[in-house]
């Protein structure tokens, strides 16, 4: 486990179980691999992108090199290990010299280690699914690593668990006698690009704030939320509870309700969203859909995120927006002066293409069209233009 604030995790329980591993390993390379912007670990160190040194060169290679430890065995792994020191201690091994070590070692195949781990950016994505009596694996990856299987019945206690060869494609399992559910790598240590979907049943796992994820529960966050002040609904404490939306999710739900004191009654917002990697041209997009009752409006919003740009690299990058908003204003939320009540629909587009040159040049070019269209219409087109020397707005 990491220390970041003795108080903060042992006193609030706040991310106290967050540990090295995952932050360090699984986290950072999760983010490099969905996205598609993994390079190899066997490169030179000018290939390397500045974004991918320390994820997967330190990250990747200790979680896959500890999955592969976990899955040889921790005494054959130190006498490999010992073998291929003794042997090479003050010479200049090359990267076929350790393989060799390890392929003395033990008839197991592990190509799916030094071709699809060190020399590729293959990754494996196991799923599995209970129908009837069976079990059904499905690997979603090109990465055909070797897979630890776990049995369970119904009190939750381990029936029995066995290693399979990896695969691509599917295979299907009989239940061992008195199973009724089944997880895929049951200590987490497979580096999994999905590993909700690495279990048959999810248990619940409730946590004050944040803290890591436990990939076999349903894991659900709380805290209370009571700093929300306005005139129209004065004191509204709360609470806040949500799942997802941490990086190694791809999706996110949130609930807010809160009791309004001056009017009696409950308020609050919920949303979901949705985030799809490397699909119709997109490096990622995500949909969201929401809806808020707070401040005397009650509206919904349903929304497109999209991002675009070549693997790998950092610019340049373009960014795609659109959504549809509801409004229904209380005429006792707003001063008529300045506002209007009443009911609106509204749509918004919009493009921002920025572009970094070299460390000391940049520039951004964004428009956005946004338009009512039910009663006190109204269009509105934005355009916005930056450098890193020069700024300009232009309304029209």
């Amino acid at each position: 486990t990491i220390i970041f604030s003795d108080f903060m995790q042992n006193k609030l329980k706040i991310a106290n179980k967050v540990t090295f591993v995952w932050l360090m390993g699984y986290f950072g390379y999760n983010q490099r691999a969905v996205t598609g912007d993994e390079q190899p670990i066997d490169i030179t160190s000018a290939e390397i992108d500045r974004g991918n040194y320390g994820s997967l060169i330190y990250g990747k290679t200790a979680i896959y090199t500890y999955y592969l430890q976990h899955y040889l065995g921790e005494e054959l792994m130190n006498k490999i290990m010992r073998e291929y020191f003794n042997e090479w201690k003050f010479k200049h091994p090359q990267p076929s010299d350790i393989r060799q070590v390890f392929e003395s070692n033990t008839d197991a195949d592990l190509s799916w280690y030094f071709d699809g781990v060190l020399n590729d950016t293959k990754t494996v994505d196991y799923c599995i699914k209970k129908k009837r009596d069976s079990f059904i694996v499905t690997n979603k990856g090109e990465l055909t690593a070797p897979v630890e299987i776990a049995y369970y019945n119904a009190k939750g206690n381990e029936v029995s668990s066995e290693w399979v060869d990896g695969f691509t494609g599917s295979k299907t399992f009989a239940a061992p006698e008195g199973a009724i559910n089944a997880v895929i790598a049951p200590n987490n240590l497979l580096p999994d690009l999905n590993k909700s979907n690495n279990t048959t049943k999810h248990s619940v796992g409730l946590d004050f704030v944040f803290d890591e994820p436990d990939y076999n529960k349903r894991n659900i966050y709380w805290l209370p939320w009571l700093f929300s002040v306005n005139e129209y609904n004065g004191w509204s404490p709360g609470g806040l509870v949500y799942s997802g939306y941490a990086p190694t999710f791809n999706y996110g739900i949130s609930v807010k309700p809160m009791w309004d004191l001056a009017n009696n009654k409950l308020i609050g917002s919920a949303q979901v969203q949705k985030t799809f990697y490397q699909l119709l041209g997109f490096r990622s997009f995500t949909l969201s859909a929401g809806y808020s009752d707070y401040q005397g409006r009650k509206g919904s919003k349903f929304a497109f995120n999209g991002l675009i740009r070549k693997p790998i690299v950092s610019t340049p990058v373009t960014r795609l927006n659109a959504a549809v908003y509801t409004h229904d204003i209380d005429k006792d939320a707003v001063t008529s002066k300045y506002y209007t009540d009443g009911k609106y629909l509204i749509g918004e587009v919009g493009v921002n293409y920025s572009h970094k040159l070299s460390p000391l040049l940049r520039y951004s070019v964004a428009a956005n069209f946004m338009s009512s269209f039910c009663k006190n219409e109204f269009s509105k087109i934005r355009s916005e233009e930056h450098t890193s020397e020069l700024q300009s707005h232009s309304f029209i």
